[in-house]
């Protein structure tokens, strides 16, 4: 299973889910390439931004998940 989650741009961070668990949290390129090319920004500026989102989202996961 996974979930995507939006930027400024689109949805361009992909999260991989286990037992209702995140896994992976991480850009996808293919996302990322068309919202650059929809927004006429580069992709490097996307790529970016899904990143700190992508890092953002797995800090939170982590943050919120485990023994309570």
């Amino acid at each position: 299973d996974y979930r995507k989650f939006w930027a400024e741009f689109g949805p361009v961070v992909k999260e991989g889910l286990l037992d209702g668990s995140a896994v992976t949290t991480q850009p996808e390129f293919d996302s990322c390439l068309a919202a650059a090319d929809a927004h006429g920004v580069p992709v490097r500026k996307v790529v970016e931004v899904a990143q700190a989102l992508a890092q953002t989202e797995a800090t939170e996961s982590t943050s919120t998940s485990g023994p309570e």
